[in-house]
């Protein structure tokens, strides 16, 4: 059995089950064919993938020890995992996205190095992105005018020095972030927007405006649900753990005591990363949960500027300034 194919299915299963599943055990799968690529993978209907997986069935596949568990309890002869497969890779590639399963070498290699990393992506805009140093800039939903606008300037400086701005495009300081990128008039947007539902309906539907034009100017959004998944509560949480996975840092600019962007900062710290939290008045609710993490030791900034000229001396990257490998959009003049 194929290693993509191993993958596809593994991810497939995965979200019909919604639960994380472990990576196949590919060192104890052996085949004398050639390894499938997307085009091929694109190529095989229901049949073909009910075929791949009954054969996989009778091989005991030391590669699937999920299955015949999956089998028992969920799907005995198959036909909804063959069905969903082919439907969600032929949705995506008509909307023009692309299919990246772990093992693919155009996967994130940060995303690839956390505990739990999804099994597969759909990703919609250029792919060259995931080249750029990324920051993860996340915030409360309820932001005040302090933390939105410095989540605008934020993600508009990082986006003019060469980095991949990640968020979650949530209400606040996360779509106040891309809103800063796509003030950079850079093409393709150096944005990468995390989505807890499928990509055939993007949330939050108010946000739709700002996906849209993220969407024109080639920026990644992305996702690791079936392409018409809507959004669960405990999806969050999960596609938090990608946004903070995909940023060498995340950067707080504002939580409560009990906020998901305070839970994305938490999860960046598990994963290893770094995290700054943007310092706001003593006092202030809305950011309590920053002062926490503030009194905790993480690295406190003030504004755009200020956390600027500090990362220097605690990342390790030196992007060069986005004009030298991004182009302004041609026409473009207006702010975001």
């Amino acid at each position: 059995m194929m290693t993509t194919v191993l993958y596809t299915l593994t991810h497939i299963a995965s979200q019909l089950l919604h639960r994380w599943l472990p990576p196949p055990l590919i060192s104890a799968v052996e085949s004398a064919d050639e390894p499938l690529d997307a085009s091929t993978i694109l190529s095989l209907d229901e049949r073909d993938w009910l075929h791949l997986i009954h054969d996989d069935q009778s091989c005991n596949e030391p590669a699937l020890t999920w299955f015949s568990r999956y089998q028992k309890h969920f799907d005995r002869d198959g036909l909804l995992l063959a069905r969903t497969t082919r439907q969600h890779l032929r949705a995506l590639t008509a909307a023009g996205g692309t299919y990246v399963p772990l093992c693919d070498p155009r996967y994130p290699i940060a995303l690839r190095q956390i505990n739990d990393p999804p099994m597969a992506l759909s990703i919609c805009g250029d792919l060259q992105g995931f080249a750029l140093p990324a920051v993860s800039v996340v915030g409360s939903r309820k932001a005040s005018a302090l933390a939105m606008h410095a989540s605008f300037d934020l993600g508009r400086s990082l986006a003019s020095k060469g980095f991949l701005v990640v968020s979650g495009g949530a209400f606040g300081c996360d779509i106040a972030a891309h809103h800063g990128v796509l003030a950079s008039h850079l093409y393709p947007a150096p944005a990468a927007c995390i989505f807890a539902g499928g990509l055939a309906t993007l949330y939050p539907r108010a946000n739709e405006p700002v996906f849209q034009r993220l969407r024109a100017q080639k920026a990644l959004l992305i996702s690791e649900r079936l392409w018409t998944a809507t959004c669960r509560p405990v999806d969050f949480t999960a596609r938090n753990r990608i946004i903070s996975g995909l940023g060498a840092m995340t950067v707080l600019m504002q939580a409560a005591t009990r906020s998901g962007a305070l839970v994305t900062a938490r999860l960046a710290l598990d994963q290893g990363r770094d995290v700054a939290v943007m310092r706001h008045p003593i006092g202030d609710v809305r950011a309590s949960g920053s002062a926490a993490l503030l009194y905790d030791g993480a690295w406190g900034f003030d504004n755009a500027e200020d956390f600027l000229g500090g990362w220097r001396g605690r990342c390790f990257w030196a992007p060069a300034a986005a004009s030298a490998s991004r182009d302004p959009q041609p026409g473009s003049h207006q702010e975001g």
